[in-house]
């Protein structure tokens, strides 16, 4: 009966092996990441309720202009509402009033209209910066039903954002739902302190979902005092009842930078290590790229920049490489993107298929003779 033991151990554990060294085998030659589902890339939008008297909000304040230079417009959108610091103005207060009903404490934060997080003190941006990012996360895991692209142009004391709207799934919510256009200023100077994405308008317009796709253009006038070439507006798509934004986007005013990709690997298998080279002009204060959906991470130089891709730490397939500069006015340029091929370590591939079949072998020896031996008891 121990022969019999040992024999259904050898059996179990080489079946457990051989499962995890093919698991291995595959999963590093498959492509990272899974096709999302229904629906289109989300821009998550944070609304952030704060005061330059509030002492742990300029903590939250940055961790917030920190977060929208790490995601970047294509996935993130800003906005903060002040409140009664001479910064604040009835449409911000009567923002803090459709969020913060019940609450008192800020910074009060909201993602996407529904994830709140409230009262929370802090003296470090590090900690907003990682609470924050983790409900960021969480939204952009959800697919968007809908697209935005925004386009701002100023002219006359006047700027125009026209925003086209399209649909990309059908919208789930039986709700009233509207569109909302928020001007906002960058560098706004309170107290010796700079602040950003500050609110100083708001227009609500109907969201004409039947109507899709459809362009609405929507004027605000600029007041005395306020800086055309610091501000911006954010598009915003919301479910009234739920509170759930469905969508945002956002665009600054200014002239952007612009990058280019020199390095000819569009469409190119790269087998190597491989420096990739570009350029950028404008107001450049630094370029930024990543592959695929990863973080983006700081190239070497900004008129003339680098990047040392390493294709072993990626799994064999399609990858995108995209790059964008960017100017202390909070303003990016376009991105550039080149594709390229990789094939994975060929020789880890024929390691492991050696393992698996040299595993297997032992396995089957083992059971073999362990099954001699019982039939001999």
């Amino acid at each position: 009966m121990r022969f019999k033991g040992h024999v259904m151990w050898a059996r179990l554990s080489a079946v457990l092996l051989a499962s995890l060294l093919v698991g291995v085998a595959f999963s590093a030659f498959l492509p990272v990441g899974v096709t999302a589902a229904e629906g289109g890339p989300r821009k998550v939008m944070l609304e952030l309720i704060t005061a330059t008297w509030c002492a742990s909000c300029p903590y939250a304040d940055e961790a917030a202009d920190d977060l929208s230079k790490d995601y970047g417009p294509e996935r993130f959108t800003v906005l903060q509402y002040h409140i009664s610091d001479g910064l604040d103005n009835q449409k911000t207060n009567e923002r803090r009033d459709d969020y913060n009903a019940g609450q008192t404490g800020i910074p009060a934060a909201w993602f996407d209209g529904t994830e709140g997080v409230h009262s929370v003190g802090s003296q470090e941006v590090k900690f907003f910066y990682d609470l924050y990012k983790e409900k960021i996360d969480e939204r952009l895991n959800s697919p968007s039903p809908i697209s935005i692209s925004l386009t701002l142009s100023e002219s006359s004391g006047e700027i125009t954002a026209s925003a086209s709207f399209a649909k990309l799934r059908t919208i789930l919510v039986p709700d009233t739902i509207y569109a909302r256009y928020v001007l906002f200023e960058n560098s706004v100077q309170h107290d010796a302190l700079l602040y950003n994405y500050v609110v100083r308008g708001v227009e609500l317009k109907d969201f004409h979902y039947d109507a899709l796709p459809y362009t609405e253009p929507v004027t605000f006038g600029i007041e005395t005092g306020w800086d055309p070439s610091n501000m911006g507006v954010a598009v915003y798509v919301q479910a009234e009842t739920i509170g759930e934004v469905l969508q945002s986007a956002s665009g600054v005013l200014g002239p952007e930078p612009s990058v280019t990709i020199t390095t000819d690997i569009d469409g190119k298998e790269i087998s190597g290590p491989i420096t990739i080279e570009g350029t950028a002009s404008g107001d450049v204060t630094w370029v930024e790229v990543r592959i695929d959906d990863q973080q983006y991470e700081i190239a070497d130089g900004t008129t003339s920049w680098s990047f040392d891709l390493d294709p072993s730490q990626l799994s064999a397939g399609t990858h995108t490489l995209k790059v964008r500069a960017y100017s202390n006015s909070l303003i990016y340029s376009d991105i550039a993107e080149a594709e390229f091929e990789t094939t994975g370590d060929l020789l880890l591939y024929i390691l492991v298929v050696v393992i698996i079949a040299v595993v297997l072998v032992v396995a089957a020896l083992v059971v073999r003779k362990r099954g001699k031996k019982v039939s001999d008891v």
